[in-house]
């Protein structure tokens, strides 16, 4: 139904979003002559690396599937700050800290590992810029799930890119949003 798949996630949000992505790929595994979509691009922000390890396998195995015909791009970006000190509290008074060795080996590992599946980077990108970059001349849909100021971000980038469809430079953009929070 559409050229390009684009979701994007924030936090868990990211569940609905995976949901997606196994689905087209499961689709184009089965009969890909049925399948419409040649670009899948999956973007994750979350806020530390170690909310990686749960859907890891998921990733891997979404990254590692032989499909001719579908491009899948991945983009995750960890938008909280890696730590080498720390704080704790020892007689009612505040100390720094430094963080031991094997929490800061285990988060390299885990980087690592995020970017033998797609793009790793630190901070929140634009999403406007994203949103902007990602979208392909024919018919494009994007999901995003996450809390309400990711999903009023990807709605108002997506009716800022209207206009390009109103120029012909796009054919359609489709967007449905999940939001939550508190």
């Amino acid at each position: 139904m559409f050229d390009t798949v684009i979701c994007i996630s924030g936090g868990t949000g990211v569940t609905p979003c995976l949901g997606m992505l196994e689905h087209i790929v499961s689709k184009y595994r089965g009969s890909p002559a049925m399948v419409r979509t040649k670009k899948l691009v999956f973007v994750w922000f979350f806020r530390d690396a170690s909310h990686f390890e749960w859907a890891h396998e998921r990733f891997r195995s979404a990254s590692q599937s032989s499909l001719d015909g579908l491009e899948v791009e991945f983009r995750f970006y960890i938008t909280g700050t890696y730590a080498t000190k720390g704080s704790e509290v020892e007689g009612g008074k505040e100390k720094s800290i430094e963080l031991g060795y094997r929490v800061r080996e285990h988060e390299m590992t885990l980087r690592n590992s995020i970017q033998t599946i797609g793009q790793l980077s630190d901070g929140r990108a634009s999403v406007q810029s994203l949103v902007n970059e990602l979208l392909t001349p024919g018919r494009n849909f994007v999901l995003g799930c996450g809390p309400g100021s990711l999903s009023n971000d990807i709605a108002h980038a997506c009716a800022s890119a209207q206009a390009r469809a109103m120029r012909g430079e796009i054919a359609e953009i489709a967007l449905h949003t999940e939001a939550f929070g508190w």
